[in-house]
């Protein structure tokens, strides 16, 4: 056996009268390294943060996905809205849009609407519409249910979109 010159500062048989083995620390190897099964709380735990980050993520991505096509269905409801109060303030108005600016003159406008918004998948608590001399505004919301978040007491998230629509004024076309 090779050992480098000067004294050792600890032997292996005896340091100031006691056995080496006896002075490592508890808990640990000779070598220093953990002992078996040391590591498998702390990878159990490991294990359970990254399962909860991937559904954090999962439930986030769900939710964004959902809001996507929420304002798809709000803007295709905002312009589709638009031209039936121009159509049926055109018809009824008999060329002229004067009915459509006033709320009676919208119902059946609305009705058309309101159908339509029904044929989508929505209630009636789930959107509401304005409109205006220039413009028809739709807002929309849902409820998305939850996956993983109701383990943290989080049963649904509300998502909600906002959308316009130009009415095309023949009246006054400079006004908008």
């Amino acid at each position: 056996m090779f050992r480098l010159p000067g004294k050792l500062k600890l032997t292996r048989l005896k340091e100031k009268g006691k056995p080496f083995r006896r002075r490592r620390i508890k808990g640990r190897s000779w070598l220093n390294w953990p002992l078996k099964g040391q590591m498998l709380l702390p990878a159990l735990l490991w294990m359970v943060v990254g399962v909860m980050m991937l559904a954090v993520i999962i439930e986030v991505g769900h939710m964004l996905v959902a809001r996507r096509q929420l304002q798809n269905d709000a803007d295709s409801l905002a312009s589709w809205g638009a031209m039936q109060l121009d159509v049926t303030g055109v018809r009824d108005s008999e060329g002229r849009r004067v009915d459509v600016l006033s709320p009676g003159g919208a119902s059946p406008a609305m009705q058309k609407i309101s159908d339509q918004a029904r044929e989508m998948g929505y209630g009636e608590g789930e959107w509401e519409w304005r409109w205006g001399a220039c413009h028809f505004q739709i807002r929309l919301q849902k409820k998305i249910p939850t996956w993983f978040g109701k383990a943290l007491g989080i049963k649904e998230f509300t998502v909600a979109a906002v959308a316009n629509g130009r009415l095309n004024n023949t009246d006054q076309p400079n006004s908008c």
